[in-house]
């Protein structure tokens, strides 16, 4: 290749770009505001924000399957859950939250508590595995999933 000899159309670009700077500038904003114009209010008018959809998933899966047997298929309750962490589960205290919790929830119609500190050793001294995975593996923490009425 000799010296002042350009080739291909990237080269091409480039020098055009160099020898002017405010034109290749310009051109460059228009192509920025045409992009921006077109997402914002789309080609056919349809705007970008008309078209986002906020929501759940559609999606049918294994767990909004499980939500929905979680809550009976009732769409107007809320699934929450309470974590207490750091602490010990023999601790007498720790052992109340969930009878506490059961007992604060009982005057709420359709409101339900599970306590997996209520379920008892299986023989072997072990959890049961439907709450095995409420509690922390460390033996320090402990969930509590409540489903209560939207409102």
């Amino acid at each position: 290749m000799t010296t002042g000899a350009h080739h291909g159309v990237v080269a091409r670009i480039a020098v055009g770009c160099a020898r002017r700077p405010w034109i290749a500038l310009a051109a460059w904003a228009i192509v920025v505001a045409l992009s921006a114009a077109t997402a914002l209010f789309g080609i056919t008018g349809e705007k970008l924000f008309d078209r986002l959809v906020s929501g759940a998933p559609t999606a049918t899966s294994e767990s909004s399957r499980a939500d929905d047997l979680l809550n009976g298929g009732d769409t107007n309750t809320e699934t929450t859950t309470l974590a207490v962490h750091g602490v010990r589960l023999t601790d007498p205290a720790v052992i109340a939250i969930g009878p506490q919790l059961t007992q604060r929830l009982a005057g709420i119609t359709g409101a339900t508590v599970v306590d997996p500190l209520a379920v008892p050793l299986l023989p072997n001294g072990s959890r049961a595995p439907a709450v095995a995975a409420l509690i922390a593996a460390g033996g320090d923490g402990v969930l509590y999933p409540m489903t209560v009425p939207d409102g």
